[in-house]
């Protein structure tokens, strides 16, 4: 019983991290936020496979501390690491997510 706790509690906060779901799961404007407030160097986000993007968005950034480094930094970890769930969850979406980029075009992050 201990372990299922665990376990879906584990899946619980993947998840939460998981590029797709924060993209998919929220609107434009709190993913915008998101990736303002980690001082991205994204200007935009296609709907398209967003959460692979996303990732690489947030391992990207412009922040001066050792876990945002490109080159083996915790936070880039996490994000490569994520690439995978992330390109999956992207492709089933994909229907979805073409029809929201014709729609709505592409997820803006420039500051306002």
């Amino acid at each position: 019983m201990l372990k299922r706790i665990l376990l879906l509690t584990l899946i619980t906060v993947v998840i939460q991290g998981c590029g797709s779901f924060s993209t998919l799961g929220r609107d434009q404007y709190a993913v915008r936020a998101d990736l303002n407030r980690h001082k991205t160097k994204c200007t935009s986000i296609p709907q398209i496979y967003s959460g692979v993007v996303y990732d690489a968005c947030r391992a990207n950034n412009n922040k001066n501390n050792p876990g945002s480094d490109l080159y083996g930094g915790a936070e880039f970890s996490f994000f490569s690491f994520d690439l995978v769930p992330s390109f999956i969850i992207d492709t089933f979406a994909l229907p979805y997510t073409s029809y929201q980029q014709y729609k709505l075009g592409s997820i803006s992050i420039e500051k306002e």
